[in-house]
């Protein structure tokens, strides 16, 4: 037994399982869960869309608590505009899932098309986040600046939907998507892209793990995009692959706030 090791045992604590060991378990943990979603999509889609945005926005409220609670701790706005921005997301998504194809929660007349608006001014709250993240990475203002503004445009998304009907189409019963929502995604994959290049080009700002993990959530929200640009049906398998590739990028910008902001500092 090591020294670290009796030290834990002549105190009273039992000594820290092997850290291959937590990863092995860690890794079965996830594949039977992503596992056992892949195969409530096939044959209750439903069910699927409402776990995956659940836990979605789940993590997505715990990205604002943590950037929120801990904006002290760094010296950038960068993840305040990502914890803040996450929030109004969060909202939307909730909404997106009540609005849903076969929900029947909201006074939804429009079929699928509310639930594609909801996802897509979803989207735009989240590109502009990433966008600004890289430009904010040496930047500091007042912490209410960036409430007011990340409060104001979640609001104005719902508005434009629900309450002065204005925003655009995104899906047509028996047609499928509108060129405005295939559009909005390339717009979206173009913003990942730009992030990402100003990502690089800023990244001694970053410590390299959380580089390496906001680039990855980036890119697999880009990936997430093009698949949603390709499906026909709110049920099919490309829309559930992207489903799952948006989840993981939400995981992984939330476990880069965690180093950022817990692990490193403290």
């Amino acid at each position: 037994m090591n020294s670290s090791a009796t030290a834990r045992f002549e105190n009273g604590l039992q000594p820290a399982a092997p850290r291959w060991l937590l990863r092995l378990l860690t890794a079965i943990l996830t594949a039977a869960f992503l596992g056992g979603l892949f195969l409530i999509s096939l044959y209750n889609f439903l069910l699927f869309h409402v776990v995956v945005e659940l836990c979605t926005i789940g993590m997505a409220i715990a990205i604002f608590t943590v950037a929120w609670n801990t904006r002290h701790l760094v010296d950038n706005d960068a993840f305040l505009i990502l914890g803040l921005s996450f929030l109004g997301v969060a909202l939307i998504t909730l909404l997106h899932t009540l609005a849903y194809k076969g929900m029947a929660l909201l006074a939804n007349t429009g079929g699928a098309n509310m639930a594609t608006q909801f996802w897509i001014a979803a989207r735009f709250l989240e590109a502009t986040a990433l966008l600004a993240f890289p430009l904010s990475l040496q930047r500091r203002y007042p912490a209410m600046f960036h409430v007011v503004l990340w409060g104001v445009l979640p609001v104005l998304l719902v508005f434009s939907i629900i309450g002065w009907p204005i925003f655009p189409d995104c899906f047509i019963e028996g047609t499928g998507l509108t060129t405005f929502k295939i559009a909005s995604e390339y717009l979206f994959c173009l913003a990942g892209l730009t992030a990402l290049v100003l990502l690089h080009r800023r990244r001694s700002h970053l410590d390299r793990t959380v580089y390496l993990l906001v680039s990855l959530g980036i890119a697999l929200s880009i990936g997430g995009e093009l698949f949603f640009t390709l499906y026909t049906s709110v049920t099919s398998l490309v829309n559930a692959t992207g489903h799952f590739m948006h989840l993981a990028s939400v995981f992984l910008l939330y476990q880069a706030l965690i180093h950022s902001s817990l692990k490193r500092p403290l």
